[in-house]
């Protein structure tokens, strides 16, 4: 213990009784549950030969072979199944014996891959379903975009029914990835300015950028009329559909 760090001797002694100095002999209790290694059918069992050892491994092979059936860790078995046994050297210059079961894997029923398949299978199943008419939408850095007020996130904002449902526009900072945005969002607004893009709208409006510190204090409201008088001298909510009609009164306007 004295080479470990001062906390962990310490949590080491704090909760001695969990680290008895030798293991209990004799198996577990029985559990509700009892766990078995399935095989594959008609395959037949691994019955590898034996290998040669000096003597020294040999005893040492028998020594803790014997040991472990003193503490009824292991039982004798007449199974045909035969694995061969493994000695590696430890830094204290002691052996710990390890059994090759590379062949009982090998046969060995793969659950948890089928389980792993089917799983796989129902999550693009569903992907497939909630995607469906899901339009791809990213944004660069210098775009601007609405922005989705969720009542989660902006409880302040949407405390009524009759107040808007976003605001905007706000300009694209820093794009993290496809599905994340950093946007320039007011200090008053007490959030943190880091969006996913489901909250995010591509802003449709007037391409004149000095405008565009004007239309930030003017929210958004979905739906409603969307007549009235031109984009620049309207006051009150400001509609995606709104800015688009001026943006296209604008493209047919000729001088």
């Amino acid at each position: 213990l004295e080479s470990l760090p001062q906390d962990v001797q310490k949590i080491l002694k704090e909760f001695d009784d969990l680290f008895p100095q030798e293991v209990p002999s004799g198996l577990p209790p029985l559990r509700g549950i009892k766990h078995q290694i399935d095989l594959i059918s008609s395959v037949s069992l691994p019955n590898r030969p034996t290998y040669r050892t000096n003597p020294q491994e040999t005893k040492e092979i028998e020594s803790q072979v014997d040991d472990l059936l003193k503490k009824d860790w292991v039982q004798k078995s007449l199974s045909p199944c035969v694995v061969p046994i493994l000695l590696v050297p430890k830094k204290d210059g002691k052996w710990t014996m390890c059994t090759d079961c590379r062949a009982i894997n090998n046969i060995t029923k793969k659950y948890h891959e089928k389980v792993k398949s089917q799983i796989d299978k129902q999550t693009q199943k569903y992907a497939k379903y909630n995607n469906k008419g899901r339009k791809n939408v990213t944004f660069e850095v210098g775009d601007w975009v609405w922005l989705r007020l969720r009542k989660d996130r902006f409880p302040t904002q949407r405390m009524s029914k009759l107040n808007p449902r976003g605001d905007g526009p706000f300009q694209v900072l820093e794009k993290i990835n496809d599905n994340a945005y950093i946007l320039d969002l007011p200090y008053d607004y007490g959030v943190s300015s880091l969006f996913n893009v489901c909250d995010l709208t591509p802003f449709l409006g007037t391409n004149d950028m000095d405008n565009i510190e004007d239309l930030r204090t003017n929210p958004f409201q979905e739906g409603g009329d969307d007549g009235g008088p031109p984009l620049e001298f309207h006051i009150g909510p400001i509609t995606r559909p709104m800015a688009k009609r001026v943006e296209e009164d604008k493209g047919t306007c000729t001088l």
